[in-house]
């Protein structure tokens, strides 16, 4: 069989793997998020809202880039057969970030009393550092998993994703019956990150780890470092403008209650963009862009990657956001209390900026695998107006202006990149391909807007989005969006010929 064919073969097992683990984590978080929303007080959600932020930060501020860079790296160095280098880059990763979190760990224990006092949550000054310690841990794992995704392991990542999900639902469930409630979770958390630490250590170990190289190349590791030193600067600077520091503003404006109910409204919109194909597999995506530039340096190939990738999480995203901007009161009504129903406009226009904010994907996976990954560091300008946007709408909107200031700060951030990227490489976004999925999708819509009024229950919500997703597909099998030669590509990795849209 032909290199090429074993490679297309062996990436659509990987897609595979890769989906499958998705899918298991992403229905326990699915089940995780409705117990604790249906068991905690909405002052006990926005504690855990919090919580949450801070791990956030650890997971921006602790891996220090090294993820994205073992990204990019590791597919060149093995597709060079130079696995010393992989192994190195890889061990010196784990050191350094372990020893920045100690530091981290250390200015959290001098530093709780004084961040209990800003927020006023008599409980930080215990919790701070655990959170740290958590956030430590995670930031091994991203380091691990990408590691293990840059070699192509996705099959490992599947199980010891799933086994991790599936540990940290039991604790959660168990320590809240015996009543340890937050602290309970917190721990869970934390005992689910160890043991993911664990299996990935061991996997990535007997892969590279004192593997002899059939070609070592000359690589400069301050090469690695510059690049890892851009990316951590985008992603630290990038954190100004996630969602977490809305829930920061909102505490300290509006309280724990008001940040419970924005975190709700974002943990359903952040559950729903992780879950799709595009976002699923961007651990998959960024090695594969770096496995062909490393082939061929070519402007074309990257311009057709690009356009490919595009229309495929796009295939996704529209029809998301029609149906979920029709369903969510029912959804809301249905599966969670009424208690959440104040957040149906906010989660909408939060909606609606989160899933463009996953299109940021394609052009930072460029930008990567070109080496001019200083270009999103400079767009993180846009923070100046994030801060301050924050600060005024949420004062006179409240968690609505929270949403607006977050999405107005992403249309900017997407238009500053796309405008730089195009004076680099003539990438193209596929806009006809675009129109015909937004017409797809709003065939769809009508079809629900139609079923509104049945929805009653979990089964009339289910058939609803269930025959909207029926139309949506028979629609797509006739308004085609992908080209032939695209078609053709991605039922090779599929392994069947299903996809006709």
């Amino acid at each position: 069989m032909h290199n090429s064919d074993n490679f297309i073969k062996n990436l659509g097992k990987n897609t595979y793997y890769m989906y499958a683990g998705r899918i298991v984590v992403t229905l326990l978080s699915g089940v995780i998020f409705i117990y604790l929303g249906r068991n905690l007080s909405i002052a006990e959600y926005g504690l855990y809202s919090f919580f949450l932020a801070v791990l956030n930060l650890c997971a921006f501020f602790l891996p220090l880039g090294f993820p994205s860079s073992l990204l990019r790296f590791i597919p060149e160095f093995i597709e060079n057969k130079d696995f010393e280098n992989a192994a190195y880059v890889a061990k010196k990763s784990l050191l350094i970030a372990l020893i920045w979190g100690s530091i981290f760990l250390l200015l959290s224990i001098f530093s709780s009393g004084w961040a209990e006092r800003i927020f006023h949550i008599s409980a930080l000054g215990f919790y701070f550092p655990v959170l740290i310690a958590i956030g430590i841990v995670a930031a091994q794992v991203s380091i691990l998993e990408n590691i293990s995704c840059a070699l192509f392991l996705q099959r490992y990542n599947a199980i010891y994703d799933s086994i991790s999900a599936i540990a940290q639902f039991l604790l959660i469930v168990t320590f809240l019956m015996i009543g340890y409630s937050l602290y309970g979770v917190i721990c869970a958390i934390g005992i689910a990150n160890i043991l993911l630490s664990l299996f990935y250590f061991n996997r990535i170990s007997k892969t590279i780890f004192n593997k002899p190289s059939a070609n070592k190349t000359d690589f400069n590791f301050s090469r690695f470092l510059k690049f890892s030193f851009k990316e951590f600067a985008f992603r630290a600077m990038g954190f100004f403008w996630d969602t977490s520091i809305d829930i920061y503003i909102i505490t300290y404006i509006l309280g724990a209650s008001s940040a419970g109910l924005f975190g709700f409204a974002s943990s359903i919109c952040l559950f729903l963009v992780n879950w799709l194909p595009g976002i699923a597999l961007q651990n998959l995506i960024r090695p594969l862009f770096a496995k062909i530039y490393a082939r061929d340096k070519s402007d074309e190939k990257i311009n057709r990657v690009f356009g490919l990738y595009n229309k495929f999480k796009a295939f996704f995203v529209f029809p998301v956001i029609v149906g979920m901007w029709l369903l969510i009161d029912k959804i809301i009504l249905i599966i969670f209390k009424s208690k959440f129903l104040p957040v149906v406009d906010t989660f909408r226009v939060l909606l609606f900026f989160v899933m463009l904010q996953s299109f940021l994907r394609p052009i930072n996976n460029v930008f990567a695998i070109i080496e001019r990954n200083e270009v999103p560091v400079y767009s993180n300008v846009v923070i100046f107006y994030k801060l301050i946007a924050s600060f005024l709408l949420i004062k006179y909107f409240g968690i609505v202006g929270a949403a607006w200031s977050f999405g107005s700060s992403i249309v900017l951030m997407f238009l500053i990149q796309y405008i730089c990227l195009k004076r680099i490489v003539n990438v193209k976004i596929p806009y006809k391909s675009f129109f015909k999925i937004v017409l797809n999708s709003f065939v769809m819509g009508i079809t629900i807007f139609l079923l509104r009024s049945k929805i009653n229950n979990v089964a009339s919500l289910i058939m609803a989005s269930l025959t909207g997703f029926i139309v949506y597909i028979a629609v797509s099998c006739l308004n085609k969006s992908f080209e032939p030669d695209e078609r053709s590509l991605l039922n090779s990795v599929i392994g069947i010929k299903i996809w006709n849209f």
